[in-house]
């Protein structure tokens, strides 16, 4: 097992990750809150960087308690629903104060036209990111990575993972996606992670979701190649998420498997880590 996060330690030089909804798109949104039911993706880090908004995204922040005036940025990997919910979106927006500064919304150039189309350009700065592009968010680095996941409604979509270079360490954040592109693998060559949240959509091998997701032994063996180039290390933290309520068993299993059996930490919807 990875240390545990140090509750201790200094806020300023601290990373934080709430969970915010940590499951795959097949999990019943209109019962969100029972057992075993998970939310669409949504990662808040450092309180105020939002990763992803899906389906029940605002819900799910006033479930946790996070506080939508403290979001500065919206980050967005693709634009499916689960991910990418402009109601969802509007529903954020519209909670937060009219002294608020307007929401920064980071996505593709399709996410972009899909935002106007709702009308939300009237209500947030916009701005179109592809893989490979680096910007600051605060006194945060971030650059867009690209991922191996298929948008069927939007061919030529460009999906993305995020690595964020932070005083604190390096995170990188990498769902949706299955395995590690060759452009990705080398935007990577040279820095050396803290913390990596992972794609875990999938238990077992063999299903046909691996084309586009991880399964857990996808995982292992993307962090055993990413050692033998120093990007991963023995202490480097590694979180899985985006969990398949179809594709795992109950809870408490997917637990013992992922925490006693493999070593990495699961997320659950709620969860506060703070490293």
């Amino acid at each position: 097992m990875p240390s545990p996060p140090n509750s201790d330690c200094n806020f300023e030089m601290s990373c934080s990750l709430h969970f915010i909804g940590t499951g795959a798109a097949d999990h019943d949104w209109k019962n969100i809150g029972a057992p075993g039911v998970r939310g669409s993706a949504c990662t808040l880090l450092n309180g105020h960087i939002l990763l992803d908004a899906g389906v029940t995204a605002a819900v799910n922040l006033g479930r946790f308690g996070a506080e939508p005036d403290a979001v500065t940025d919206l980050l967005i990997t693709h634009t499916h629903i689960d991910h990418f919910d402009p109601q969802a979106i509007g529903k954020i927006i519209a909670a937060r104060s009219a002294d608020a500064a307007p929401l920064h919304i980071h996505c593709s150039p399709e996410g972009v036209e899909i935002l106007r189309g709702n009308s939300l350009e009237t209500q947030c700065r916009i701005t179109a990111v592809k893989p490979g592009d680096t910007f600051l968010v605060g006194e945060t680095q971030v650059t867009a990575l690209s991922s191996n996941h298929l948008i069927k409604e939007r061919f030529a979509e460009e999906t993305m993972w995020y690595l964020f270079r932070m005083k604190q360490g390096n995170l990188l954040y990498a769902l949706d996606g299955a395995w590690i592109t060759t452009r990705t693998a080398e935007m990577l060559r040279g820095i050396s992670l803290d913390w990596a949240v992972w794609d875990a959509t999938v238990h077992q091998t063999a299903d046909q979701r691996s084309f586009e997701h991880n399964d857990l032994t996808m995982v292992e063996m993307i962090i055993a190649a990413l050692k033998t180039r120093n990007t991963v290390t023995d202490k480097t933290v590694h979180i899985l998420t985006h969990f398949a309520r179809t594709l795992w068993p109950d809870e408490a299993a997917t637990r013992r498997i992922v925490e006693e059996e493999h070593g990495k930490l699961m997320a659950y919807d709620g969860l506060k880590l703070t490293f």
